[in-house]
């Protein structure tokens, strides 16, 4: 994961407004600029002491999926552009996922688009939603038969929701809930007949 200023800006804003988000998010709204998230210099050097010869760049949940459609639009282009610098700052030692406003399908495919053609952009990073929406919704068939044309695997990342209270102890919060989220999400994709009405988009789990 990479956390660009844009996004971190973005998250800080609206946690001001807003709680539950704030909770939720505290660990990235937490990271200061000297962080290892937010610097590709000490990703490298990590890189190096482990042997990795090329990483690929994504956004920290909650990725962009938060606010309005302006704020999520916005800060999708916004990190993007950074993602982006930042792999081509680094001698080819990264790639990138692009980010998209989902659930604003139209303005998803826009965004995919838009950052398409850059050599480093090589898939779409996705978080596994649940709570408002999912990604089986119909409304987002165009995008993914878009990503598919395109030749752009879709990630799905576990998404970080309000949890019932079971999860409260034994770390099951950070031990189990990824796994269901990314669980739920391809499931729900596969028996709701995306994948069958888009049968060339790659889901990466």
């Amino acid at each position: 994961h990479y956390l660009p200023h844009s996004l971190w800006t973005a998250m800080a804003e609206f946690a001001a407004g807003n709680s539950v988000f704030a909770r939720l998010n505290a660990l990235m709204l937490g990271m200061d600029a000297s962080s290892k998230l937010r610097r590709a210099d000490l990703r490298i050097q990590e890189m190096e002491s482990g042997g990795v010869d090329i990483s690929v760049l994504s956004l920290p949940p909650p990725g962009v999926q938060f606010g309005r459609r302006e704020l999520a639009c916005r800060t999708a282009s916004r990190a993007n552009d950074e993602l982006i610098a930042a792999a081509e700052a680094s001698a080819r030692r990264f790639c990138v996922l692009a980010a998209v406003p989902l659930p604003y399908s139209q303005e998803a495919v826009a965004e995919l688009d838009r950052v398409a053609r850059h050599p480093l952009v090589r898939g779409v990073g996705l978080m596994t939603n649940s709570a408002e929406w999912t990604l089986d919704d119909p409304r987002f068939e165009d995008f993914y038969a878009h990503s598919a044309e395109l030749g752009f695997p879709v990630v799905l990342h576990p998404a970080l929701e309000e949890l019932p209270p079971a999860y409260g102890q034994w770390g099951l919060a950070a031990g189990l809930a990824p796994m269901i989220s990314s669980s739920l999400a391809a499931l729900r994709m596969m028996l709701s007949g995306m994948l069958d009405r888009v049968p060339r988009l790659v889901p990466i789990v």
